[in-house]
């Protein structure tokens, strides 16, 4: 769900579903047994791909998420499946405290205290945590002392993923807008009637950082499918 440098326009709850290749390319490099958990799972982007992947067929999952709408439409997911729940709530303050693996896409502006939650609820049960995450994430004096503690493997998406839709008009009337990728779009800037222009990579590399027993100071590159 994050990210930044898309657009000088942005969802103002940093909210950006996962695409499923994604979270596919990740998954072969995780352990797929036990209690799987989406911190922020907004409407069950990252939760729907784990479901469509057979090694996780015998996981528990489960999502908590804060806006009650969103977290309605990841519930949906599960149609009542055993072992499986969506919880509407906060991270921090909620009742999720366990878990054997941690995927997850954190708000931007929340990712280092999402991953160290995450540790902290994983390390008792010798988990693991993934997090998707701009790659220059490692690159900071501030996270130094963590990422010394907190080694990690870095598993690099060898093509940037497209989170959304940035339309804006081509005359430069300033009318733009952020959008689902899959949501119907305008032909036409509704404020002048000049062209549109349709961007949808993101604007910076991202990679999953994987920490965990015996994790830690490896990179690799994912296999990702080709574009059509």
């Amino acid at each position: 769900m994050s990210a930044t440098g898309r657009s000088d326009v942005r969802d103002p709850d940093d909210f950006y579903e996962t695409p499923a290749w994604c979270v596919h390319a990740i998954l072969p490099h995780l352990p797929s047994g036990g209690r799987v958990l989406d911190p922020g799972c907004g409407t069950g982007a990252i939760l729907r791909a784990i479901m469509a992947t057979p090694a996780f067929a015998h996981a528990d999952l489960h999502g908590i998420e804060l806006d009650a709408d969103r977290a309605e439409q990841a519930r949906g997911l599960f149609c009542g499946t055993r072992g499986h729940q969506v919880e509407t709530g906060d991270f921090f303050t909620g009742s999720v405290d366990s878990a054997n693996l941690v995927v997850a896409n954190p708000p931007f502006s929340l990712a280092m205290e999402f991953v160290a939650r995450s540790i902290a609820i994983t390390k008792p049960y010798r988990g693991t945590v993934a997090m998707l995450l701009r790659l220059n994430w490692l690159a900071s004096q501030e996270r130094l002392a963590f990422h010394r503690a907190n080694p990690s493997d870095v598993f690099i998406l060898p093509r940037r993923p497209s989170f959304c839709a940035s339309l804006r008009c081509k005359v430069k009337c300033g009318w733009h807008v952020l959008q689902k990728l899959d949501a119907p779009r305008a032909k036409e800037c509704p404020a002048c009637g000049g062209a549109v222009v349709v961007t949808t990579s993101d604007s910076t590399e991202y990679a999953w950082f994987v920490f965990g027993p015996g994790r830690g100071n490896r990179w690799s590159l994912l296999d990702v499918p080709e574009l059509a």
